[in-house]
């Protein structure tokens, strides 16, 4: 929920507290530092209060599940797909689907901020999450059954004579 969300639920309650939101969010702090609550932020910054944390620790397990289990052994995530609730979570079945994108989100953004995936496009633009530690793919086999030799490229700029020196430097002569 939103801080804002979270003030309206605490001012319906019977209590008659009195706060203001600093306050209210130096609480929230407190708690997220104890595992109560954990607070979180929208890909757009915007902040969230989860008031479930182990949720937020169970869906972050099965995007890793999720991930390991690509077909092409990528170990990847289409992020349209993850956004829009096209990957089947079970954390999330009880969860409305109002409610359902504010934790992909926030999960996808903080394996993205502690560099446990990143985002990479393809040719057609569809964008991955990418859990390097997860890519499984083996080297593909050439037409006598060894694996594939990496080849190397070189890319050169500048006047002719500086080519002709370079290559001689390197011993590619």
């Amino acid at each position: 929920m939103t801080p804002e969300e979270l003030r309206e639920r605490l001012e319906k309650s019977k209590r008659k507290w009195r706060f203001t939101d600093a306050e209210m969010l130096t609480a929230v702090g407190h708690l997220a530092t104890h595992g109560y609550v954990t607070r979180l932020k929208t890909s757009q910054g915007e902040p969230r209060i989860l008031l479930a944390p182990e949720l937020l620790n169970n869906l972050a397990a099965s995007f890793v599940l999720e991930a390991r289990r690509h077909a092409k052994g990528l170990g990847s995530l289409e992020e349209k797909k993850l956004l829009a609730g096209g990957y089947p979570f079970s954390e999330l079945e009880k969860v409305t689907e109002a409610e359902r994108a504010i934790p992909l989100d926030s999960a996808a953004v903080l394996f993205l901020e502690h560099n446990v995936c990143f985002r990479e496009t393809d040719l057609l633009g569809n964008v991955y999450l990418v859990f390097p530690e997860l890519i499984n793919l083996k080297r593909p086999l050439d037409d006598d059954g060894q694996p594939v030799e990496d080849g190397v490229a070189y890319t050169a700029s500048g006047a002719v004579e500086n080519v002709v020196v370079g290559y001689f430097e390197f011993g590619l002569a």
